[in-house]
């Protein structure tokens, strides 16, 4: 990976040389790279007649050293472009056995052509990907299951095994490669049942043959554990540490992520044991809350998780907490404190109700300040507010049904309705005639 900066960010004092730290701690994370010093950003060229000497070189080397820690640097000498202006390079070595941070103590990593901070659920990961452990060989058969005693199991045949012991397996390795036109018709399809190779080979053959590949494997605490069958965590935990697969669940939970800040609707999830597939609809649920989740991710300081419910409350205007905990695939309500306890607890997300009752609503300060145009809503409307609503409705309507007061109401799910027309007849403020689908309500009598 290459980077180009220019001149100033070493002779600008503390601020260019923490910059190009951040930039260091970010390649040393990922996969490593290359500097350039000296070059415009947007012509990606030296500037004409730019001059650097050694000392220059050598004292911006020993100050990013003094920034970086698990950082491996190395300057070049000058270096002259091909227009006569000089320059040099920093080479960012990969930190394959540690964590790289700032002088500050902060972690980042390089996302796409950004440098960006390390969040909380991700230093576990980080810190997974680089164990630092020295194995013996007969320890890492013993760690992957490779061997049983003096034996391989199966799964070391798989790996470590030839041809012919592989072909006693009952089940080969099996692989499809399935090409779909743009109306999803299938219009190729490639079967392999290799027992010749092993399944690192057998990826890498697959690799030069096909167009784009998909890999699934395990998926993080609730969002689509529920959905999506397992795979052998055995298997999973050979093909990750091989760098054949991405670490465990990653870029799943990054699906959620962004649905929660453009609102969009949740993905459907279709599997059985042959086959996966999410469809992500394009579908923006409520883009009035968009500009609100635009202002909330940049005033206020929210971690993934809290990202994801944020996103559901805005898309659905009010909800209720046993719903949200549906909506996130929890298994209890208590797992939900993580995603929403920092959003109530900074102003962000008001609550309404107690227990099953309790319910989640943006808070208004906050769509004040944002600027948001927002329509006028009733779902959002305050109990008493929408009892008092329902009563004048059913004075203007006597003897009508829920399903009626519903169509004048349209913000207010039929569910609600039924739910508070319920607890007006308990508290005696109305009083209803016939059962089921033929009964309707009127005022009581005392009113």
């Amino acid at each position: 990976m290459r980077e180009y900066k220019s001149l100033q960010k070493i002779r600008s004092g503390d601020k260019g040389f923490k910059d190009l730290a951040v930039t260091c701690v970010s390649l040393a994370n990922t996969q490593g790279g290359k500097i350039f010093i000296g070059y415009d950003d947007k012509t990606k060229l030296p500037p004409e007649n730019q001059t650097i000497n050694t000392k220059e070189i050598n004292d911006s080397i020993s100050r990013l050293r003094s920034l970086c820690f698990n950082v491996a640097l190395l300057g070049s000498e000058i270096l002259i472009h091909n227009n006569g202006s000089q320059y040099f390079t920093i080479d960012v070595s990969p930190s394959l056995k540690s964590i790289a941070t700032s002088s500050d103590g902060k972690i980042y990593i390089r996302v796409a052509d950004k440098c960006e901070p390390v969040r909380n659920e991700d230093i576990h990961r980080l810190a997974y990907e680089k164990q630092a452990y020295q194995w013996e060989d007969e320890e890492i058969l013993k760690n992957y299951n490779f061997t049983d005693g003096n034996f391989l199991t199966f799964l070391g045949i798989l790996w470590l095994g030839n041809a012919q012991q592989r072909s006693r397996i009952a089940y080969p390795i099996t692989v499809q490669y399935i090409v779909y036109d743009h109306l999803e018709r299938k219009v190729r399809k490639i079967d392999w049942h290799d027992n010749l190779l092993n399944p690192a080979e057998l990826l890498l053959d697959i690799e030069h043959q096909a167009i784009e590949l998909t890999y699934f494997h395990e998926f993080p605490d609730g969002l689509f554990r529920k959905q999506i069958r397992h795979y052998h965590p055995k298997v999973i935990r050979v093909m990750q540490d091989l760098n054949l697969m991405e670490g465990e669940g990653s870029g799943y939970d990054l699906i959620y992520e962004l649905n929660a800040m453009y609102t969009k609707e949740l993905p459907i999830i279709y599997s059985d044991f042959n086959t996966t597939k999410v469809v992500q609809t394009s579908k923006i649920v409520n883009d009035e809350m968009l500009p609100v989740l635009g202002y909330v991710t940049k005033h206020y300081d929210i971690s993934q998780k809290n990202l994801m419910a944020l996103g559901l409350i805005a898309a659905n205007k009010k909800v209720l907490s046993t719903e949200l905990t549906n909506l996130l695939q929890l298994d209890d309500n208590k797992k939900m404190r993580s995603y929403v306890d920092n959003l109530v607890n900074s102003g962000i997300v008001i609550t309404r109700g107690i227990k099953k009752g309790n319910e989640f609503l943006i808070n208004p300060k906050v769509i004040t300040n944002s600027k948001a145009d927002i329509q006028t809503s009733l779902k959002t409307i305050e109990p008493h507010r929408l009892k008092a609503l329902i009563e004048e409705d059913i004075r203007l309507h006597q003897k009508c049904k829920s399903s009626e007061i519903q169509k004048r109401l349209l913000d207010i799910p039929i569910k609600e309705i039924r739910k508070y027309l319920a607890l007006m007849e308990k508290e005696g403020i109305i009083e209803s005639e016939g059962m089921k689908k033929t009964k309707v309500y009127l005022l009581s009598k005392k009113n």
